[in-house]
């Protein structure tokens, strides 16, 4: 199964920008984010097929949130969040 991704990491100056994922099997998404997720505001993305988003931001703390933005009719309208540790 392949999966829509998205990611920043500001520390190496590289991304995959949200406007024009990369399709990637499940291991290389994790290899990503095993990759990306380490320095403060770096963050990825991953896309499902109803476009659905799962964001995962790296804090100042480095802790991460997880993210799941809430769209309605094309319009954000707010997020479930959670700090993971």
């Amino acid at each position: 199964m392949n999966y829509k991704y998205f990611y920043t990491d500001y520390a190496k100056n590289k991304e995959i920008p949200g406007e024009k994922p990369s399709k990637a099997v499940k291991a290389r998404v994790l290899r990503s984010m095993k990759r990306v997720l380490t320095a403060p505001d770096n963050f990825l993305g991953m896309l499902n097929d109803q476009g659905q988003c799962l964001q995962f931001m790296v804090n100042a703390d480095r802790s991460v949130l997880i993210d799941i933005p809430i769209v309605e009719d094309g319009a954000f309208i707010g997020s479930k969040s959670k700090i993971a540790t």
